[in-house]
């Protein structure tokens, strides 16, 4: 489990983009509010796509760890818990 990094407060509210530290490259910010829009899109999305297509398993396996750290790092309430858990629950059913 990675620890939350905290980093000193900006003016500015950061928002939900790109987002460069010093010279490291650019890279994905994703505000806490976006991150259940963001797992409940992809939910929907796994939902659509069963069978999952051929050559999909390695974007699916990276979507799922990034789920996974927004259930268990980002505060969206249980909200992102209860659609792992349903998405578990209709995969077992199957």
């Amino acid at each position: 489990m990675k620890t939350i990094r905290h980093v000193p407060a900006v003016e500015d509210r950061v928002e939900t983009g790109a987002v460069q530290f010093g010279e490291d490259w650019p890279g994905l910010f994703v505000r806490g509010d976006d991150c259940l829009r963001l797992a409940q899109a992809y939910h929907a999305m796994k939902l659509f796509m069963r069978p999952v297509p051929r050559g999909w398993d390695m974007v699916i396996a990276a979507m799922d760890e990034l789920i996974q750290t927004i259930a268990r790092d980002v505060d969206c309430g249980d909200a992102v818990a209860k659609l792992l858990a349903d998405e578990e629950a209709d995969t077992d059913a199957r």
